[in-house]
C-alpha cells in the first residue's frame, strides 16, 4: 500500500512538473525577448541621437570652424550639443513613459474582472525605478552627442 501511495505521489510531482516546464520555457523565452527588443532600442537611440547631433553639426560646421579660429575651447564649443543631447534625453524619456503610463492604464482598465490578469498584481514602475529610466535615457543620448562632438573636434 505505501509504494503505490510514493508512486502515485511521484507521477503527480513528475505531472505538475512537466505541465509547468512548457510555461517556464515561455517565461524564460519572453524574458530574452524583452532583453533583446530593450538593448535594441538603446542602441537605437544612442545611435539616432548621435547622428541627429552629428548633421547639427554638419549645418554648423563653417561656425564651429570659425569659433575654433578666434580660440574658442572644446569645451566651450561642445557644451551646447551636450546640452542638446541631455534634452532629448529628458524628454523623450519623459514623453515616453507618459505613453507607456497611459497604455498601462488602458490595458488595466479594459482587462480587470475575473481571470488571469487579477491572478497577478499589476504596478506602474515605482518612483526610483522611473527615475532611473530618465537618467539612463539622458546618459546615453549625452554618451551619443558627446561621440559625435567628439569626432568632429577630432579630441
Amino acid at each position: 500500500g505505501g509504494a503505490a501511495g510514493v508512486d502515485g505521489s511521484r507521477f503527480q510531482l513528475e505531472r505538475y512538473y512537466a505541465m509547468r516546464l512548457p510555461n517556464t520555457v515561455r517565461l524564460l523565452a519572453a524574458g530574452l525577448v524583452v532583453f533583446l527588443s530593450g538593448t535594441l532600442l538603446i542602441l537605437t537611440a544612442t545611435f539616432m541621437v548621435a547622428y541627429t547631433i552629428r548633421l547639427t553639426i554638419l549645418g554648423r560646421q563653417d561656425e564651429l570652424e570659425l569659433l575654433k579660429l578666434v580660440g574658442a575651447t572644446n569645451s566651450y564649443i561642445q557644451a551646447p550639443f551636450l546640452i542638446e543631447g541631455f534634452l532629448q534625453g529628458m524628454m523623450g524619456s519623459i514623453v515616453g513613459l507618459i505613453a507607456l503610463y497611459g497604455l498601462f492604464q488602458w490595458i488595466s482598465t479594459r482587462f480587470t474582472g475575473p481571470g488571469i490578469l487579477n491572478f497577478f498584481q499589476f504596478d506602474f514602475f515605482s518612483p526610483l525605478i522611473l527615475l532611473a529610466i530618465v537618467l539612463a535615457s539622458i546618459s546615453l543620448c549625452a554618451f551619443g552627442s558627446y561621440t559625435s562632438i567628439r569626432k568632429f573636434l577630432q579630441i
